[in-house]
């Protein structure tokens, strides 16, 4: 609670109970101290702050990353998410991604004795330095024993490569009855998904799976789904029959509520959240809102007459590297976090991360707008520190000054004193 009421700043004020205004207030003087430095400030007076209280976890998290990927927010394609593409492309792989790919790379190449490394590479949708890498980890995989002969042997002299010897990685992976079992039931599962498009496709391939292990095995496992979405519901007809919604949405980084129109263009899933990709007549452009952006359920969006027509210019976004995608005019921060607040790396849309010696962590990120992250970060209060840009510490420290203003227990220099304490209640 302390938390939250602390990113408000200013347009919250604790009245009572004692404790959670102490802390609120312990949690300001910290958010206002953090930021002094790399401000160019000069810091308050030392404060005397109660016993550490419990921290906060991220029970809100996952509302709060809505501030981030911003329902509603801006999204721009063009030179300022190519570096962010790139960036990621650059990243290693999850660890089980690799071994897959590993596994799948020898009888590949085995069937292509010769190929570029670059053609290879841009195969697997990996970097030709990331492809040279697997090459040279699978030097030294093979059979037991661990001698020459029991390696595999790969070359790829002059950027051309040949499988010399695959142990027996050559033949394609063949799917255990357990897997096999639980690709035909999560299968199953999705086919039974409303609107679901390539439905006649998913069941083609459940057929062969199942002609190919001898068995049904959805006939014996039942699964139950969610009630189905009621705005997703709403949304796709509007997609069938091609007609313009009114929605009623929430810009959860300006705290405002919205009315628009807006010719749908596609509905998509990523991260656990259902998005609507459209043509926008408020804002004139195609934007993203996340379906739990629109107030009120299925009365929040309402099937108009008009027909769906975006102009011919309106392009579907390349969501490859992420849902946001950072415009010219978005601010970069940096942000060191301590090591008991290091959860919002993992809520938020950040671009890299970087291990700090105390087990703190240094978190990387675009920001369309500053209003959700000056909550955070006032939150969050001497846990976080502004590394830069100078002019986010800046606001950090006077958000967290003005806030002070209004609490007669904060230290001296941040707020008057002599005034009496305001009624609870």
């Amino acid at each position: 609670m302390a938390r939250w009421a602390a990113g408000y700043g200013a347009d919250v004020v604790v009245l009572d109970p004692p404790d959670l205004r102490a802390e609120v207030v312990r949690r300001l003087t910290a958010a206002a101290d953090a930021a002094a430095s790399a401000a160019g400030r000069p810091r308050p007076p030392a404060a005397v702050a109660p016993a550490d209280a419990e921290q906060a976890d991220a029970e809100q998290a996952d509302a709060e990353q809505a501030d981030a990927t911003g329902p509603g927010q801006r999204r721009v394609d063009g030179p300022a998410a190519r570096p962010r593409a790139e960036r990621r492309a650059r990243q290693e792989a999850p660890s089980d991604d690799r071994l897959s790919r590993l596994l799948a790379l020898v009888p590949w190449l085995r069937a292509r004795p010769g190929v570029s490394v670059d053609e290879a590479a841009a195969a697997f949708g990996i970097t030709p330095r990331q492809l040279r890498d697997d090459l040279d980890l699978l030097f030294l995989c093979g059979l037991p024993g661990g001698a020459p002969g029991d390696l595999i042997d790969i070359s790829y002299e002059g950027g051309q490569i040949t499988v010399v010897d695959p142990q027996t990685l050559d033949r394609p992976l063949r799917l255990t009855v357990d897997e096999a079992t639980a690709l035909v039931v999560a299968a199953r599962a999705l086919a039974d998904l409303p609107g679901l498009a390539g439905r006649a496709a998913v069941a083609r391939a459940v057929e062969r799976v199942e002609r190919a292990i001898g068995s049904r095995p959805a006939e014996q496992v039942r699964v139950k789904l969610d009630a189905p979405n009621e705005v997703l519901a709403v949304l796709q007809r509007a997609l069938r029959e091609r007609r313009r919604v009114h929605l009623r949405y929430l810009v959860w980084s300006r705290d405002e509520v919205t009315e628009r129109d807006v010719d749908p263009m596609r509905l998509l899933a990523t991260d656990g959240h259902w998005y609507l990709e459209g043509w926008c007549h408020q804002a004139e452009a195609v934007r993203m809102f996340r379906l739990d952006g629109i107030l009120g359920g299925a009365a929040g969006v309402r099937l108009l007459e008009a027909p769906a027509a975006p102009p011919p210019t309106a392009r579907a976004r390349d969501t490859s590297a992420g849902i946001f995608t950072p415009g010219p005019g978005d601010l970069l921060a940096v942000v060191d976090l301590a090591a008991r607040a290091r959860w919002p790396a993992d809520h938020y849309p950040v671009e890299s991360t970087t291990e700090l010696p105390d087990g703190g962590l240094r978190m990387t990120l675009y920001a369309t707008g500053t209003a959700w992250l000056r909550r955070l970060l006032l939150g969050l209060g001497g846990d976080a520190r502004v590394v830069g840009p100078p002019a986010l510490a800046t606001e950090i420290h006077d958000a967290a000054r003005k806030a002070l203003t209004a609490y007669d227990d904060a230290p001296a220099g941040w707020a008057p004193t002599g005034r009496p304490a305001p009624a609870g209640g």
